[in-house]
């Protein structure tokens, strides 16, 4: 797919793929796409929405599976929510709006410190409640709700509070909602414990790297094990025990890692490099969690 605007940059998570209809959505600088097999690309937010209001998009991510909403989020802390459905019926009927490309908006919200959206983590399926929590630049991080309105959903801020002390750029939440790990600029990643709601946290842990912690994943099929990976001046990949704080072991790489995702049916992660060997740039590592070797 060509992708003309989109921005190099660690921090900026422009790209989400739809569990729910496999649909990706990326952000270009001012403007938002959504690819299907059935219709292509689509732009479903026009460039002339952002760039008149001089903000551009600093985050996309689709709902878990089973929902066909999104979200986008901006440099200057705006958020928008679609839905999937929504814009099937636009394509279909012809509608559009050239001026300010803004039809597709379901509802929106706008931060109280008006900082970066940096990152987005949906609550997953299992939550009796829809929604998500986004950090922002300036170490905040929110927990919004989806709620149903009269006529569309609508966001409804729960909670807020200073999470990190430099910009938060990646969050994990445990299977059972009972953790959460926030990853930072400030080369920490902060465990949390919010089994009695986020405005009463726990610091449990605190977790350390020798650059910015991008990449946060707590394991889907042990209660107990968070994965988490460093940037440029680290390149390693650290397994800790939720528990006890204790490091269990780690994997030396030659790139900055930008995610982790494991696997749900394997002992298996897979890793996603950004910035590192210029003359043998590698993408994506899939590595055996117990050897800790590559496959």
């Amino acid at each position: 797919l060509d992708a003309p605007c989109l921005r190099n940059d660690f921090y900026s998570n422009l790209i989400s793929w739809s569990h729910t209809t496999a649909n990706i959505l990326v952000g270009l600088g001012c403007s938002v796409y959504l690819w299907s097999t059935e219709i292509g690309a689509q732009q479903i937010l026009k460039h002339d929405f952002l760039n008149k209001r001089n903000d551009y998009v600093t985050c996309v991510s689709f709902a878990p599976k089973g929902s066909t909403k999104f979200v986008v989020g901006t440099k200057h802390g705006w958020l928008y929510l679609f839905d999937q459905t929504r814009l099937n019926k636009l394509a279909t009927n012809g509608t559009n709006d050239e001026e300010f490309g803004s039809i597709n908006i379901i509802d929106q919200f706008h931060s109280k410190s008006m900082k970066s959206v940096t990152c987005l983590e949906w609550l997953n399926e299992s939550s009796p409640r829809a929604g998500f929590i986004f950090g922002e630049e300036n170490g905040y991080i929110n927990l919004i709700l989806i709620q149903d309105g009269m006529l569309s959903p609508r966001f409804k801020l729960v909670s807020r509070f200073k999470a990190q002390s430099q910009q938060v750029c990646g969050i994990s939440i445990n299977y059972n909602h009972q953790q959460i790990a926030l990853g930072g600029y400030d080369i920490s990643c902060s465990l949390c414990d919010i089994s009695n709601h986020m405005s009463n946290r726990i610091l449990k842990f605190t977790f350390h790297h020798e650059a910015a912690i991008k990449a946060v994943a707590f394991c889907p099929w042990s209660k107990s094990l968070l994965a988490t990976g460093g940037g440029t001046k680290d390149k390693i990949i650290k397994f800790w025990h939720t528990g006890t704080g204790t490091l269990i072991n780690q994997i030396k790489t030659d790139n900055q890692i930008t995610s982790l995702i494991w696997s749900k049916h394997y002992k298996q992660i897979v890793a996603t490099f950004g910035f590192g060997d210029l003359k043998k740039p590698i993408l994506l590592i899939l590595y055996n969690y117990l050897s800790l070797i590559h496959i």
